[in-house]
């Protein structure tokens, strides 16, 4: 493998990376901003915890995990 080969790898390796970062931090806003929306909209918790499994593919204790976070008591 030549120099230039090796770097392009590398660079676009870091490419790979930050774009897959990206993604992950788009769906954590994303799946935040749902919760605050059915929230707000008066749906109840367990219904949001339903949908936010059904829309993004999350394990039931993610979706527990994420909704503690952001789900505003009060």
């Amino acid at each position: 493998m030549d120099m230039c080969k090796a770097l392009e790898d590398l660079r676009q390796e870091g490419i790979d990376i930050g774009i897959e970062r990206g993604v992950e931090h788009g769906v954590e806003i994303g799946v935040t901003h749902f919760i605050e929306a059915f929230q707000e909209m008066g749906m109840s918790y367990e219904d949001t915890v339903r949908k936010l499994r059904e829309k993004f593919g999350l394990t039931e204790e993610n979706a527990e995990q994420k909704m503690k976070e952001c789900w505003k008591i009060g």
